[in-house]
C-alpha cells in the first residue's frame, strides 16, 4: 500500500509539470491525475464495502466516479480524503453516483471553518427510493410534481387525502408550469404517509437550506450571499448552485420523501442515509458504516468559483490552533550531555525517541495537557482519512512501539502518546500528501489479526468502564 500511494504522490507532481499532450487529447492536470489514481487505488476498498448488494461493482463505481471528476473538475481541489470517503459513503450504500438515476452526488464546496475545499455527500430522492425498496418495509414511494393544468386537491384533519389528475392544457402547450410537489408512501403492513408543498413553498425552503450557494468576494473575505437582480424572474432570492439548481424538481421530490420520512419505519441503511446526507466523510474504512454519517458543514459553507482565499488569514488561523507539546526530557545519567527541549519544539533527528513531558505538570493541569494532545493526534489522523477509531489505536500503538495494543487513546501513557504525535509532526514538513503517504502505510491490511486484536481491547475497555452488577455487588461487600 505504501509504495502504490507513494507512486500516486510521483505522478501527481509529475503531472503538475505537464502541458498538453502531443498525441491529439486533452492532458489530465496534476491534481485530477492524483485524484484518479487514489480512487482506482480504492477500488478493493469499495469492493469491500460494497459486499452483497445486488446489481452494484466496484468497477462500476469507479467508471462513475471517473466520469465525475473528469466533468467537475474542482473537486481535485477538495481534500482527497473527502472526495473517496464521500464515494465511500455510495459504496456501503449500493447506490451510483452522478448518474441519470439520480441516487446521489458528491458536490465541491468550500468550508470557511476548515478554510478548504470538501465534497459534500448528497443522497437524491431516486436514491432513497431504492433503498426503501430494498428495505421492504415500504410497499412503495411515490413524489410526483402537481401543475397548472391538473386537478388536484389537498386534505389534512381526521380523513386526510390527497387527490391529484393530471390534465393537458392546449392554451399551455402541456400541463403548464409546476405548482407544488407531494411524496406518497404506502407501507406493507397497511398505512399512509403523505406531505405536500407548494412550488413557492419549495422555493422557500430551497432558498433557507440548501449549502450551496454563491457569495460576494472582497479581498479575499466572504461577503454577503449574491441576489438575483431586479430585471431576473427570481429577483432577490439568493443565487443557489449544485443540485437545487441543477435538479430542483428531483431535490423537492427528495425534501417531501424527508417530509414522510418521519413517520415510516426505515432501514439501517435508510437510517444512515438521512442521516449522512449532506456531510462530509473522511473516514476511509470499508467496514465502518457509522461513517456515512460525517461531518455537518457549518452555516457558511459556499461555493463559487470566483472565490479567492485570503491564504495569510488560513496561515494565521492555523498558527492559532496549534497544540503546543513537550519534548521528553532525558533520563539522569544523559542530562549532562543533553538538554531538555523547549515547549512546542521539533525533536532532534539523531535524538532518542520523543516520548513524555520534559516536567511533570501540575495535577491540575494535567487531564487538560492530555486531553490537547489527543485531540490533536485525532485530527491529524482525520485529515489522513482515517477517522476510524480502530484505525487510530493501530497508528498511534505503531508509532509509540506499543504491544499489545490498549483498547482506547486513553491506555496510552503520556510518554507513548507524546511520542506518536510528535512523530506525526515531523510529516508536516513534507506536506499533507507525504503525511498522509506516511500514515496509511502504518495500517496492516485489512485480514491481518491486529484488527480482531484492538477490537477486543475495545471490548475490554468498554466492560472496564461498566462494571457488570456482579462486580458492583462484590465492590461494596468488600467495602462493607
Amino acid at each position: 500500500m505504501a509504495e502504490e500511494l507513494r507512486r500516486r504522490v510521483r505522478e501527481g507532481r509529475q503531472g503538475n509539470q505537464t502541458g498538453g499532450g502531443g498525441n491529439g487529447t486533452v492532458a489530465v492536470e496534476g491534481p485530477t491525475k492524483a485524484l484518479l489514481a487514489a480512487v482506482r487505488e480504492m477500488e478493493p476498498q469499495y469492493a469491500i464495502a460494497i459486499g452483497n448488494i445486488r446489481g452494484a461493482t466496484a468497477d462500476q463505481l469507479v467508471r462513475d466516479a471517473t466520469t465525475l471528476i473528469r466533468r467537475t473538475p474542482k473537486l481535485a481541489e477538495c481534500a482527497q480524503a473527502t472526495v473517496l470517503g464521500g464515494l465511500m459513503n455510495f459504496a456501503q450504500l449500493g447506490l451510483r453516483v452522478a448518474t441519470p438515476l439520480g441516487h446521489g452526488w458528491l458536490i465541491p464546496m468550500w468550508s470557511t471553518r476548515n478554510r478548504r475545499m470538501e465534497a459534500t455527500t448528497v443522497i437524491g430522492y431516486k436514491g432513497y427510493t431504492k433503498l426503501a425498496y430494498n428495505a421492504g418495509a415500504l410497499r412503495d414511494v411515490r413524489a410526483r410534481t402537481i401543475c397548472m393544468a391538473d386537478e388536484w386537491s389537498v386534505e389534512y384533519g381526521t380523513r386526510e387525502e390527497i387527490v391529484h389528475r393530471p390534465q393537458y392544457n392546449p392554451e399551455l402547450g402541456g400541463r403548464g408550469r409546476p405548482v407544488g410537489y407531494y411524496c406518497v408512501v404506502n407501507m406493507v403492513r397497511g398505512g399512509q404517509v403523505f406531505h405536500f408543498r407548494t412550488h413557492e413553498e419549495m422555493e422557500d425552503h430551497r432558498d433557507s437550506y440548501a449549502m450551496a450557494r454563491e457569495y460576494e468576494w472582497i479581498k479575499g473575505k466572504r461577503g454577503p450571499v449574491k441576489r438575483y437582480p431586479d430585471d431576473h424572474p427570481m429577483a432577490g432570492r439568493p443565487i443557489i448552485v449544485g443540485p437545487w439548481r441543477d435538479f430542483f424538481e428531483p431535490m423537492a421530490h427528495k425534501t417531501e420523501w424527508l417530509a414522510c420520512a418521519k413517520y415510516v419505519p426505515m432501514s439501517a441503511d435508510l437510517e444512515l442515509a438521512v442521516a449522512g446526507d449532506s456531510t462530509v466523510r473522511m473516514d476511509l474504512n470499508p467496514r465502518n458504516r457509522d461513517a456515512i454519517v460525517g461531518d455537518r458543514p457549518d452555516e457558511v459553507t459556499v461555493w463559487d468559483s470566483d472565490a479567492v482565499v485570503d491564504e495569510s488569514a488560513v496561515a494565521e488561523d492555523a498558527e492559532r490552533e496549534t497544540i503546543n507539546v513537550t519534548k521528553a526530557a532525558p533520563p539522569e545519567d544523559e542530562r549532562a550531555d543533553s538538554t531538555p527541549a523547549a515547549e512546542g519544539a521539533a525533536p532532534d533527528e539523531e535524538g532518542p525517541a520523543p516520548s513524555a513531558a520534559a516536567e511533570d505538570p501540575p495535577a491540575s493541569a494535567a487531564a487538560p495537557q492530555r486531553q490537547a494532545v489527543i485531540r490533536e493526534f485525532m485530527a491529524v489522523m482525520h485529515q489522513c482519512g482515517t477517522g476510524g477509531d480502530e484505525a487510530c489505536l493501530v497508528v498511534a500503538a505503531a508509532l509509540a512501539g506499543v504491544t499489545p495494543v490498549p483498547g482506547s487513546l486513553s491506555g496510552f501513557t503520556d510518554e507513548q502518546l507524546v511520542g506518536a504525535v510528535l512523530r506525526l509532526r515531523e510529516m508536516r514538513a513534507e506536506g499533507e500528501e507525504a503525511r498522509q503517504t506516511t500514515v496509511l502505510a502504518l495500517l496492516p491490511a485489512e485480514d491481518s489479526p491486529i484488527w480482531d486484536q484492538v477490537a477486543t481491547a475495545r471490548r475490554e475497555h468498554e466492560d472496564a468502564k461498566r462494571p457488570s452488577a456482579r462486580r458492583r455487588k462484590a465492590a461494596e461487600k468488600e467495602e462493607t
